[in-house]
C-alpha cells in the first residue's frame, strides 16, 4: 500500500513488459506512461530500463484527494516519433492493496503488460519532504500538532549530524506552524528560537533570524512553567544576546545579556556542574560592556565572576587552565583600559600557573601562550621596556613548538611572533630580529593555501619586513625581494590593497640605483591607487596614497632637478594633510601621519627654495616642519626625521640670511629632542652625528674652534653608540675624518691629520658597508688630497682599496644597463687614480688602474667566455659550474626592461623574479671564483690583470699608447714588446680642459653639419667609384648646396659663427698629443707605407671622441712633409689593452670563411641611402672576382633573424645601412635593418667561431657615450666582443655618396695578397683604412674642399688587431 499519510497518497510502478515476438525482443524500446485523470491535464513520464523486460516509472505518482479514479497507459515510442500503446487500464482507489490487474485491454497479442504498485524499495524516493504533507492537513487534524512537533524535532536533530540547511528550513517550518497553531506553547518557542537561532549561525551576519530567535527564547522563557525551563532558556538567550551585541552593537542588548547571564546564575544551585559555564557567560558579558562603556564596574565584576570559576575548578580538571586564562584575560583588559601594573602581574600569575597546570597536550595551551604573551606587549607598550618584548618572543616560541602545523592557529601565532620580531627590530635595531621577522613570514606562506586573502596578508609582511631590513643594510636584495613579494600580493589582491607599500618600495630603490623605471612605476602605482579609492570613505588610507605620490615626484626632482616634480609634491603633500581628519587623541595616527606629511611637505619646500632662492619657500618649509615636529610625541622614533630636516632648514636659511639665530635655532631643536630620547636608544647616535653636522656648518661661518671641537666629540660619541653593521656606520666614519679635514685646514697639527687619515680609512675598509659607500670614502679620501702633489701617496693608498671595491660596485650580478648607471658616477674615476700613479712614477699602477677602470663592463662579459680548460684538470665539478653560471650570466646580464608601465602584474613579477635570480646567479659566480682560487696554482684566477701580464700579450711589434687626461696632469703611456717598463711621455703643453673644449668644438661641427645619420647630400657629384690615382672626379655644385646634411645651420656661440674649424681641432691634436708621442718615440717616418710601425691607440676622457689617427697640418700655409699622423704611422684603436691580447690563437688569423654583406637602401621610415646596393655590389663582385665566397643580403632579404643567422656562418661580414648610438641607453646601439634593429645587447650576446673583420660602414658605429667615455660603449667595440679581430667604423656619420669609395679602396688593398696567392689577412685592414682614406681625402679635397673632404674620410677608424 503506498498510502503515508490520512488523505494523501504517493506511488510508483513497476512495469514488467514480455515481448513474445524475436524481432520484437530484439529492438529496443522507449517507454512511456500517461497518466490521465480528471483533476488536471494528462502526462507522460519517463520510464527508464532496471533490467531485461523490466522498467520503472522515474517519477512519483501523487493521488490527489478525493479522486477516485485515474488512467494508466504504457506507449511505445517509435523512432518516427509514433506512439503504440502497450497496456490502457483504470486504476481505483479500492485497487491500492490488490494490485493492479494483469494484461488488462492488451492492445497486442506479441507480448503482456504487468503493473504493480511499489514502496520504493530501493529508496529512489526517500528525500522527498515530508513537511509538505504535514502542512497541507487541514488545521484541525487532531494529529497535525504532533506531527509538526515531532517532524520539527526530527528534521532539528538531523540538522545536527549533517549541518544541512534544507533540515534546517524544514524545522523552522514546522515550529513556526506549531507557534502559529499553539501561542502559549512554551516548548514550541522555545524550540523555534533554538532553530532560528541555529539558522542564524549557519548564515553568518543573518540578523533576521538571530532577532526572531531571540523573540521567541524571550516568550519561551515568559511563558515557561518551572524554574528548570526558564534557566535552559536564559542559558540560551545570554549568548543569544551577546552575539546580537556583537553583530549590532546596541548597547540595550548587552545589558539584557548581562540581565539574563546573573539571572542564570541566581537561579543555579550552589555546587551545579553548570555554574561554573554560567558564572563564565556573565564575565563575557560584562567583558563586552566594558569595552563598549569603559565603566570601571564592569571590568570589576567580569573579574568576580571569573574569578569565582577558577574558585569553583579543582586544578587536576581539564578545564582549569582555560579558566585561569579567561581571569588573566579579565585582568588584561583592565590593565589595557586604564589599570594599574597590579592588574597586568595577576594577568601574567593566572596565565603562568595555567601553563604550569596543563599538558603539553593541551588543547588550550597555545592559545594560554598567546595570552601571556599579549600582557607581555601590553607591558612593553605602556613602559617601553625591552625586557617584556623579549619575555613575548620567549613565550611565543612555546607556543608555536605545541601547536602542529596545518592549521590557521599556526599561522595566527607565527604572525604574533612576527610583529614582536618586528617591533623588537624597530626599538633595538638588531639584525637578527628583522632576520627572523622574515623567517616567520616564509614558514607561514608554506603552510598557508595559495591564492587565500591570508597568503596575500602573508606576502605584504614579508615584503614589508625586507624592506625594513633594506632601510637598515641597504642591501639592495632585500629591496629586490619586498617589491617581488608585494607585486605578488598585489596580484591576488585586485582592489588595491598593498599598492602602497609596494609604490615606496619603488621609491627608494630607485634611491639606491637610479633606475628611471623604478621611480616610474612609483608615479604611475601612486596615480592608480588614487583612482582606485576615489569616494572611498577612508581619508587616512587616500591621504597616505597622495603623500607617496609625493614622495616619488619628490625624488623623481632629486634626480632630474625639475622644479614641476617639486611643485606636483607639494601639492600633492597638502591634498594629503588637507583630506586628514583632525587627530581625536595625542599622538594618535591620524597625528602622526599629518606630522609625516608635514615633514615631506617642509622638504619639498626646501627643494624649491634651492631651486628658486626664493626666501619665501624656505619660510614655508619652517612652518610645516616646526608643526611636524609639535605634532610628534617627544622621544617617538619620527621626531627624528623631523628635527633634522627642520634643521637642515633652519641651515638654508642661515645661508641665505648670515642670521646667526637660525643656526643656533637648529641646534637647539636637535638638542631639545634628543634630551627626549632614551639613553640606550639607537637614535641617540642619529641625533648626535646631526648636531655634528651643524656645529660643523657653524664652524665654517666663524672658524670659532669651539663648535669644530663640539662636532668632532659629538661626531665620536655617534660612532661608538652605532653597531658596526650599521648602514650608517661607513658615513658617520667618514664625516669624522671631514671633520678632522677642517681641524688639519684651522691647525695644521699633524696629529689632526694622522686622525683624518685613520678615519677615512676605516670607512673604505669597514667590513658591512656597502661597496658604493666605502668607495665613495676612498675617492672623499684620495680627493682632498688631490690638489697638493706631496700627498699623492696619500691619494695612491686610497686607490687602492677604491680598486678593490670596483668590481662590487659595478657587479656582474646587475643587469649590464645597471651597470653602466653605476659607471656614469665613475667616469674619471680611473683618470684621477693613473694620473696620481703617474706624478709618482708608479706607472705600471698607473696601467693596471686604467685598464681595471675601463671598459669594466666588456671585461666582464671577456671573463665569463675565459677558456677553463687548465683548472678542468684539477676540478672538473667546479669547471662545470662555472660553464653553467657564466653562460646564465652573461644571457642575464643583456636582459631588457621590456615591460611597460601599463604592463600586467604578472609581466613585472616576472621581470622581478628575472632581476632576482641574476643577483643570485652574482653571488654564486663570485663563490665559484674563490672556491677556484683555493686551488694551487689558480690565486690568481680571473683576478684583475697585472702588467707583467699585460706587457708580455702584446703584438710582436708595434705601439700601445695609452692617453691619459686628467685637469691635474696630462700623459702618455706606450707599451713595446721589448720594454719591460712602460715609456712615460708627460704632455706638456695639453690639457683636459684642452681635450674638452676640442671634444665640444667637433660636436659643434658635425652639428651643423648633420653628420649624426648616413645621408645623401643632394647637390653634390657623385665621384666615379672606379677612378684612378690621376683621375678627378666631375665638378661638384659649390658647398653650401649641401644642405640636407646641415640640421641647425651655421655653428655659432654668442650668436656669432665659430671660426673653429675640423682642420683646427686635426691641428692642435697633432701639436699637443701626436708629435711629442712621436718625437719622443723618434719617429720619423719612411717613404714604404707597408713598413710604417703600427700605433694603437687607447685614449682616456675627452680624447676617446677625438680623432688621433687623423692629427696634423692641412691648411696650406702650415703643410709640411711628415706633419700628419697618417703620414709616420697606422693607427689603430683598442677599447684597452686586454682587447688585442692575443691569448686564443697568438700566431695566426682565422681561416676565411666568406664575406656577408648587408645593404640597406630603402629601410622604412629612415631616409634612403642608395648608395648601399652600389656598395654591396661592388664587395660581392671583388670576392668573387678572386674566387671567394661571399653573400649580400639586401632591403627585404635582410631580417634580423635572418642576418643573425648568418653572421654565424661568414667571419667577415660588411654592414651598409644606417646605424643608432643611443646615449640614453647604449646597450640600444643599433643596426637598422629591414624589420627592425639588430641591437649591441644581441651582437654582445654572440660568440661567433673565428670571427674575423667586420666593416661597420654605417653612421657612428665608434662614437660612444660621453658620460660612459671609458666603457667604450658603441658598435665596433661589440664587434670585438662578439669576437671579430679586426673591426673599422665610424666615429661619426657618413656621406652615402662617398661611402662606397673608401669601401672599394679598403677591399682592393686586401684582396692584394688573395691576388699573390697568399690568405686573406684581416690584420692588413688597418693599412687598407689608412691607405683609402688618405686617397679619398687627397681626391675629395680639389673638389669640395678641405673641410668637407676631412669630413668624409676623418671618421672612418680602424679598431683591434
Amino acid at each position: 500500500m503506498a498510502t503515508i499519510l490520512p488523505g494523501r497518497t504517493r506511488f510508483a510502478l513497476d512495469i514488467s513488459v514480455t515481448f513474445e515476438s524475436p524481432t520484437e525482443r530484439a529492438q529496443e524500446h522507449d517507454l512511456l506512461l500517461s497518466v490521465n485523470h480528471d483533476q488536471e491535464t494528462a502526462r507522460e513520464l519517463s520510464l527508464y530500463k532496471a533490467s531485461d523486460d523490466f522498467w520503472r516509472s522515474d517519477t512519483i505518482i501523487e493521488w490527489p484527494p478525493g479522486l477516485e479514479k485515474m488512467e494508466l497507459e504504457v506507449l511505445s515510442k517509435k523512432p518516427d516519433g509514433r506512439k503504440t500503446s502497450l497496456c490502457l487500464t483504470d486504476l481505483f482507489r479500492e485497487s491500492f492493496e490488490n494490485g493492479l490487474p494483469q494484461n488488462a485491454q492488451d492492445t497486442l497479442t506479441t507480448f503482456n503488460v504487468k503493473m504493480k504498485i511499489t514502496d520504493d524499495p530501493d529508496g529512489r524516493f526517500s528525500n522527498i519532504p515530508i513537511e509538505e504533507q504535514i502542512l497541507a492537513l487541514p488545521d484541525d487534524h487532531t494529529q497535525k500538532r504532533d506531527l509538526l512537533s515531532q517532524i520539527g524535532g526530527e528534521l532539528l536533530t538531523s540538522f545536527a549530524q549533517t549541518k544541512s540547511k534544507v533540515d534546517l528550513d524544514g524545522s523552522v517550518m514546522m515550529y513556526k506552524k506549531l507557534v502559529q497553531l499553539d501561542p502559549s506553547n512554551s516548548s514550541a518557542h522555545g524550540s523555534l528560537g533554538i532553530a532560528l537561532l541555529a539558522r542564524s549561525d549557519l548564515i553568518e551576519g543573518d540578523i533576521e533570524d538571530l532577532q526572531h530567535g531571540i523573540l521567541a527564547l524571550e516568550r519561551a522563557q515568559a511563558t515557561a512553567a518551572d524554574d528548570k525551563d526558564v534557566i535552559r532558556y536564559l542559558d540560551l538567550l545570554g549568548p543569544a544576546y551577546q552575539l546580537s551585541y556583537y553583530r549590532r552593537s546596541d548597547t540595550a542588548v548587552i545589558d539584557k545579556a548581562i540581565a539574563a547571564c546573573r539571572k542564570t546564575v541566581e537561579l543555579t544551585p550552589e555546587g551545579h556542574s553548570d555554574m561554573r559555564k554560567r558564572l563564565d557567560l556573565l564575565g563575557y558579558a560584562h567583558e563586552w560592556r566594558f569595552e563598549r562603556c569603559m565603566d570601571i564596574n564592569d571590568a570589576d565584576a567580569a573579574i568576580a565572576a571569573k574569578k569565582r570559576v577558577v574558585d569553583l575548578t579543582p586544578e587536576n580538571h581539564a578545564d582549569a587552565p582555560r579558566y585561569l586564562s579567561r581571569l588573566g584575560q579579565s585582568y588584561l583588559l583592565r590593565f589595557q583600559n586604564g589599570g594599574t601594573e597590579k592588574d597586568v602581574r595577576r594577568a601574567i600569575a593566572a596565565h603562568q600557573k595555567a601553563i604550569h597546570i596543563s599538558t603539553n597536550d593541551h588543547d588550550a595551551l597555545p592559545k594560554i601562550l598567546v595570552n601571556l604573551h599579549e600582557c607581555y606587549v601590553s607591558q612593553f607598550e605602556r613602559n617601553n621596556d625591552m625586557k617584556y618584548l623579549d619575555s613575548a618572543v620567549a613565550v611565543l616560541r612555546q607556543a608555536i613548538e605545541v601547536t602542529p602545523n596545518g592549521g590557521k592557529e599556526k599561522t595566527n601565532i607565527l604572525k604574533k611572533m612576527y610583529d614582536c620580531y618586528y617591533a623588537r627590530f624597530e626599538c633595538k635595531g638588531i639584525i637578527s630580529d628583522v632576520d627572523n621577522a622574515i623567517s616567520e613570514a616564509q614558514k607561514a606562506i608554506q603552510l598557508t593555501t595559495s591564492g587565500s586573502d591570508d597568503m596575500a596578508s602573508w606576502l605584504y609582511s614579508l615584503g614589508d619586513a625586507h624592506y625594513c631590513r633594506f632601510k637598515r643594510t641597504g642591501s639592495l636584495n632585500d629591496l629586490d625581494e619586498s617589491i617581488l613579494a608585494l607585486q605578488k600580493a598585489v596580484q591576488i589582491t585586485p582592489d588595491g590593497h598593498y599598492m602602497n607599500t609596494l609604490c615606496a618600495s619603488h621609491i627608494y630603490r630607485f634611491g639606491r640605483t637610479g633606475h628611471f623605471e623604478d621611480i616610474e612605476e612609483a608615479i604611475v602605482t601612486a596615480k592608480r591607487t588614487i583612482e582606485l579609492f576615489q569616494g572611498v570613505d577612508n581619508a587616512e588610507k587616500v591621504a597616505g596614497y597622495y603623500a607617496n605620490l609625493g614622495a616619488s615626484h619628490q625624488r623623481r626632482f632629486d634626480h632630474t632637478k625639475d622644479i614641476n616634480d617639486v611643485d606636483i609634491a607639494i601639492t600633492a603633500y597638502e591634498k594629503a594633510i588637507q583630506i586628514l581628519p583632525r587627530p581625536i587623541a595625542v599622538a594618535s595616527e591620524d597625528e602622526l601621519s599629518s606630522a609625516g606629511y608635514l615633514n615631506n611637505l617642509g622638504g619639498s619646500y626646501v627643494c624649491r627654495y634651492v631651486c628658486t632662492n626664493d626666501v619665501h619657500n624656505i619660510e614655508e618649509a619652517i612652518s610645516s616642519l616646526q608643526r611636524a615636529v609639535e605634532l610628534t610625541p617627544a622621544g617617538h622614533t619620527k621626531m627624528l626625521d623631523h628635527v633634522s630636516n627642520l634643521s637642515l632648514a633652519f641651515s638654508y636659511r642661515f645661508w641665505h640670511s648670515q642670521d646667526v639665530k637660525d643656526i643656533e635655532e637648529a641646534i637647539i631643536v636637535v638638542e631639545r629632542a634628543l634630551r627626549s630620547v632614551p639613553k640606550d636608544s639607537e637614535q641617540v647616535g642619529d641625533y648626535l652625528a646631526v648636531l655634528g653636522s651643524l656645529r660643523e656648518r657653524y664652524f665654517q661661518y666663524n672658524r670659532d674652534p669651539k663648535h669644530l671641537d663640539a662636532a668632532i666629540l659629538e661626531q665620536v660619541q655617534s660612532i661608538n653608540l652605532t653597531p658596526d653593521d650599521h648602514p650608517s656606520m661607513v658615513n658617520r666614519l667618514l664625516q669624522l675624518a671631514q671633520l678632522y679635514a677642517s681641524q688639519f685646514g684651522h691647525t695644521a697639527d699633524t696629529y689632526d691629520l694622522e686622525l683624518m687619515i685613520k678615519y677615512f680609512r676605516l670607512a673604505t675598509v669597514h667590513p658591512t658597508g656597502a661597496p658604493s659607500s666605502r668607495l665613495n670614502a676612498a675617492r672623499k679620501w684620495s680627493s682632498i688630497f688631490l690638489p697638493f702633489a706631496d700627498f699623492h701617496s696619500e691619494s695612491f693608498k686610497a686607490y687602492e682599496f677604491a680598486f678593490q671595491l670596483l668590481p662590487e660596485v659595478v657587479w656582474i650580478g646587475d643587469a649590464i644597463k645597471d651597470r653602466h648607471t653605476q659607471l656614469r658616477s665613475l667616469s674619471n674615476f680611473s683618470n684621477e687614480a693613473a694620473a696620481v700613479a703617474i706624478s709618482l712614477g708608479e706607472f705600471k699602477a698607473a696601467l693596471e688602474w686604467l685598464e681595471q677602470g675601463r671598459c669594466i663592463v666588456w671585461n666582464q662579459l671577456n671573463s665569463l667566455r675565459t677558456s677553463v680548460d687548465d683548472l678542468h684538470e684539477k676540478d672538473p665539478a667546479l669547471v662545470e659550474n662555472l660553464q653553467r653560471t657564466s653562460k646564465q650570466l652573461e644571457g642575464a646580464g643583456s636582459r631588457q626592461a621590456n615591460v611597460t608601465l601599463s604592463g600586467t602584474i604578472e609581466e613585472k613579477i616576472s621581470l622581478q623574479t628575472e632581476v632576482k635570480l641574476h643577483r643570485q646567479l652574482g653571488m654564486e659566480w663570485n663563490t665559484l671564483l674563490n672556491q677556484a682560487r683555493q686551488l694551487p696554482g689558480f690565486e690568481e684566477f680571473l683576478k684583475p690583470i697585472k702588467f707583467s701580464q699585460l706587457s708580455a700579450g702584446l703584438p710582436h711589434s708595434g705601439y700601445v699608447v695609452i692617453l691619459n687626461v686628467h685637469p691635474i696632469r696630462s700623459d702618455a703611456l706606450v707599451l713595446v714588446r721589448s720594454s719591460a717598463e712602460p715609456i712615460h711621455i708627460p704632455l706638456v703643453n695639453f690639457s683636459y680642459e684642452k681635450a674638452e673644449d676640442m671634444r665640444k668644438s667637433l660636436n659643434a661641427i658635425l652639428n651643423i653639419h648633420g653628420a649624426r645619420t648616413r645621408e645623401v647630400w643632394l647637390g653634390a657629384t657623385k665621384l666615379d667609384a672606379s677612378y684612378s690615382n690621376k683621375e678627378r672626379a666631375r665638378p661638384l655644385n659649390p658647398p653650401e648646396d649641401l644642405v640636407q646634411m646641415a640640421r641647425t645651420g651655421r655653428f655659432t656661440t654668442d650668436g656669432h659663427p665659430s671660426a673653429t674649424t675640423l682642420s683646427m681641432i686635426l691641428s692642435e691634436l697633432w701639436t699637443g698629443v701626436v708629435k711629442p708621442i712621436l718625437d719622443a718615440l723618434e719617429i720619423t717616418g719612411n717613404d714604404v707605407s707597408e713598413s710604417l710601425p703600427r700605433f694603437w691607440w687607447c685614449a682616456t676622457g675627452p680624447l676617446a671622441f677625438l680623432p688621433l689617427h687623423a692629427a696634423g697640418l692641412y691648411t696650406t700655409d702650415l703643410l709640411a712633409p711628415k706633419s700628419k699622423t697618417s703620414d709616420l704611422v697606422v693607427s689603430s684603436y683598442i677599447p684597452s689593452i686586454s682587447s688585442i691580447i692575443e691569448r686564443r690563437n697568438p700566431s695566426n688569423s682565422p681561416y676565411f670563411s666568406g664575406i656577408l654583406a648587408i645593404s640597406q637602401p630603402n629601410t622604412p621610415d629612415l631616409p634612403p641611402i642608395p648608395s648601399t646596393t652600389k656598395e654591396c655590389q661592388m664587395v660581392l663582385n671583388k670576392f668573387n672576382a678572386s674566387s671567394l665566397d661571399a653573400k649580400v643580403l639586401e632591403d627585404v632579404a635582410a631580417t634580423v633573424q635572418e642576418v643573425s643567422e648568418c653572421m654565424n656562418s661568414y667571419n667577415w661580414i660588411h654592414f651598409a645601412c644606417h646605424a643608432l648610438q643611443k646615449a640614453d641607453d647604449p646597450m640600444k646601439s643599433a643596426f637598422y635593418l629591414q624589420d627592425g634593429r639588430l641591437e649591441l645587447a644581441s651582437i654582445m650576446d654572440k660568440t661567433i667561431v673565428d670571427a674575423d673583420f667586420a666593416f661597420l660602414s654605417a653612421c657612428q658605429t665608434s662614437t660612444g657615450d660621453e658620460k660612459l667615455s671609458e666603457e667604450a660603449v658603441h658598435l665596433a667595440a661589440g664587434m670585438l666582443t662578439a669576437g671579430y679581430r679586426s673591426v673599422i667604423a665610424t666615429m661619426w656619420s657618413i656621406n652615402d655618396n662617398y661611402a662606397p669609395l673608401i669601401t672599394e679602396d679598403v677591399y682592393s688593398y686586401l684582396l692584394q695578397s688573395n691576388r699573390k696567392g697568399e690568405p686573406l689577412d684581416s690584420s692588413h685592414a688597418a693599412h687598407a683604412l689608412r691607405y683609402a682614406t688618405r686617397r679619398v681625402q687627397e681626391k675629395l679635397q680639389d673638389v669640395i674642399g678641405l673641410e668637407l673632404a676631412l669630413l668624409c674620410s676623418v671618421p672612418y677608424i680602424h679598431m683591434g688587431l
